[in-house]
């Protein structure tokens, strides 16, 4: 064999080798990859056909040639095997094979077998035909699968197509007419021969990087399966979350409602009141239940929203120690406030979700903490870093090892205590949540001697300037006795709640079940001193008629609106604002919630204030 020759074999037999073992790699790590495991099966033929050819000095003719080309041919035709199957194509092993079996079919002839010429071009046509195939089959983009590598791909092949196409033409026009098995050794022997290796070797790499691009593609879009469908399902849960605290907050705000305004009736006896005492406290805690699932839904679905605002720090502290204090005393709970240092000052912050993670922790700190106990909350603000520390300990069991991992995930709720008080474990996680969303974290460990358990909030909370009415006197409320009032509510038990605590309130108090009577009586003159206006009724609902009502020429068109509704969905409250109402509170509501509003409504704000006037608060 010439030297030329058998030096581009044994460079072949190294670098398709080579990369042969390399798909077969990329295949074992995905084995989606499936026409991988054919290309890389093909490469491998193809090396044992260049190692037969180079042994062509030691091993029997047929051997090194009959063999040898027939396995190149069904290397060939198995790549091809591999792009149908990487195309979503049935394989065709039986046609890749087909073109072997030909060339052997045809070494059986001596007048073909003996003529190196036809021996030249016999194989040059199946290898170049199979090519074009496999050209082919990488044009004929299916769709969503377009590749980058895919054209490059198509390119080579066809230019290895042309290059037997090349071969075969040099062939016929050199005229060989040996009954030799020496390979003709003029120089362009080795330039084809070279190109062919430059050839296999680009279609080798082409063939990877097809595979990776696809394989990529189809992570992409498993992940952006996965990515519409965890969308879905948290769009339908909180769907379903809101429509479900609807359904619970509108029968809640009866019963609720009707346990305050007994807790409230001077008529009952002790016992009595002290029962609605009991219903009342039981309401409440269900209503922050539900308040706790709404709000832990919304961080998950990524729909919470802070509304930062100046503050004053001591305020929020104060005011959250102060609201538990009564059920530590009543538990002979030593509760203490250690604020190191002057606690005086305004920071931007969301006063209500802040209040809302202390109360928590507060609340289960002497919930967990057994009589005669201590609670410390120990406040403490470091101006390097602008951010507000509350670290607070319990003389409690604290918490066991196991559970701890898990203490601010969901449901989490230490298992000695479940037998002994009920709660759902969602405070904690809501207070985690809410305290990563102000870019703070919320810490636990184990008290000194591993006895009780030590709590602590990192908030970063920019310092504020005081309010502009901070230190100015603001109008008087005008109390609610006398006032007249129309409650609009589709719903009896809505109306007649209202009635009782209002009537309790010394208010006079007319009815409508629908929006268009509490229009058609406006406009007839029949003008109240407020509204509450229920938000979701059938028909007009309470929007639309707020719209009618601001339409109304006169005094009728300025009747102060209060909307009532049973959606707590922070994102609603500007279209209430837009509809023109005055303010808005959610369902159930506190009494004192209510007469609060309607004095904050009937009260004329300040001159200066009238056109900072821009947002419905939402009153609970």
């Amino acid at each position: 064999m010439p030297t030329e020759t058998a030096t581009i074999l044994r460079f072949s037999v190294l670098l398709i080798g080579s990369l042969g073992l390399l798909q077969l790699w990329l295949w074992r790590l995905d084995q989606k990859l499936a026409a991988l495991a054919i290309w890389g099966g093909a490469e491998l033929v193809a090396v044992v056909a260049a190692a037969l050819m180079l042994g062509r000095d030691v091993l029997p003719h047929w051997v090194s040639i009959q063999i040898g080309v027939a396995l190149l041919i069904l290397a060939t035709g198995l790549v091809w095997s591999g792009a149908r199957r990487f195309e979503r194509q049935p394989p065709a092993l039986a046609a890749a094979i087909a073109g072997a079996c030909l060339w052997l079919a045809a070494c059986q002839f001596p007048p073909f077998y003996q003529n190196l010429a036809c021996r030249v071009a016999g194989a040059s046509a199946l290898i170049g035909a199979y090519d074009l195939l496999c050209a082919r089959e990488f044009r004929r983009c299916r769709p969503g699968a377009s590749l980058p590598s895919r054209g490059a791909l198509a390119a080579v092949f066809s230019a290895n197509a042309a290059m037997q196409l090349v071969r075969i033409t040099i062939v016929a026009l050199a005229g060989l007419n040996r009954r030799s098995f020496e390979l003709p050794g003029p120089a362009w022997i080795g330039v084809t021969g070279m190109i062919g290796v430059a050839l296999v070797a680009c279609t080798s790499v082409l063939l990877i990087a097809v595979a990776k691009e696809e394989a990529e593609q189809s992570s992409l879009a498993v992940l952006a399966l996965a990515r519409d469908q965890a969308e879905r399902a948290s769009q339908a849960k909180s769907r379903f979350l809101a429509r479900m605290s609807h359904e619970l907050r509108t029968p809640l705000n009866g019963m609720l409602g009707m346990a305050q305004a007994l807790t409230r009736d001077r008529r009952l006896d002790d016992e009595t009141r002290d029962r609605a005492t009991v219903l009342e406290q039981a309401g409440s805690q269900l209503l922050s239940t539900i308040n706790d699932i709404l709000d832990l839904a919304r961080v998950e679905a990524g729909t919470f929203r802070l509304n930062p605002q100046p503050a004053a720090l001591a305020g929020i502290i104060q005011g959250s120690v102060d609201l538990v204090a009564g059920t530590a005393a009543a538990k002979r709970i030593a509760l203490t406030l250690d604020q190191a240092g002057e606690q005086s000052r305004f920071v931007l912050a969301d006063a209500p979700r802040v209040r809302q993670i202390l109360l928590n922790l507060l609340g289960n700190a002497v919930k967990f903490t057994p009589p005669g106990g201590a609670v410390t909350l120990a406040v403490s603000w470091h101006a390097e870093t602008g951010a507000l520390r509350l670290e607070l300990a319990d003389t409690g069991r604290g918490v066991p090892p196991a559970l701890r991992p898990h203490l601010c995930q969901d449901m989490a709720q230490r298992p000695l205590d479940l037998a002994a008080t009920e709660g759902t474990g969602l405070g904690l996680a809501i207070s985690a949540a809410l305290a990563q969303a102000m870019n703070g974290s919320l810490r636990y460990r184990p008290g000194p001697g591993n006895l009780g358990s030590v709590f602590t909030v990192t908030l970063p909370l920019p310092l504020a300037a005081p309010p502009a009415t901070a230190g100015s006197p603001l109008p008087a409320r005008r109390p609610v006795a006398g006032l007249r009032v129309l409650v609009v509510d589709d719903v009896a038990s809505n109306r007649k709640l209202a009635e009782v605590l209002l009537r309790q309130a010394e208010c006079e108090v007319r009815l409508a079940e629908d929006g268009a009577t509490a229009v058609a009586a406006i406009a007839a003159g029949e003008l109240p001193d407020v509204v509450l206006m229920d938000v979701f009724m059938p028909d007009l609902d309470g929007l639309a008629a707020t719209r009618q009502i601001r339409a109304l020429p006169g005094p009728a068109g300025r009747v102060p609106i209060i909307g009532l509704t049973a959606d707590a969905s922070p994102e609603r409250q500007p279209a209430y604002c837009a509809a023109g109402m005055n303010g808005c509170i959610t369902k159930p509501f506190a009494v004192e919630a209510l007469l609060c509003a309607i004095g904050q409504a009937v009260t004329p704000a300040p001159a200066d204030l009238l056109d900072g006037a821009k947002a419905a608060p939402e009153l609970r």
